[in-house]
């Protein structure tokens, strides 16, 4: 069984996955190159929203981490459009 994330540490993984999907190369021309790095992109930065995805409406979860569960959605949000349009 898989071990529960706390939120700090799903908040961790989530900004380590935004670092990663900076990280991956864009391709050199366009064509299909450029279909499987927009596909790893918004893979990569599902994953960190998935992380996050249930935190805010989570009982448990103080609301100043659910405020900052959000803002940190939005921030992958904007991050996908600026990795993704400037290629």
């Amino acid at each position: 069984m898989a071990k529960t994330l706390t939120t700090e540490e799903r908040f961790k993984k989530a900004r380590i996955l935004i670092q990663k999907a900076h990280e991956i190369p864009a391709p050199a021309d366009s064509g299909w190159e450029s279909l499987s790095y927009a596909a790893s992109v918004k893979d990569t930065l599902r994953q960190a929203r998935d992380l996050l995805k249930f935190l805010p409406q989570t009982a448990g979860v103080p609301v100043d981490q659910k405020q900052e569960a959000l803002a940190l959605m939005q921030e992958i949000a904007e991050e996908e459009k600026k990795i993704l349009h400037k290629s």
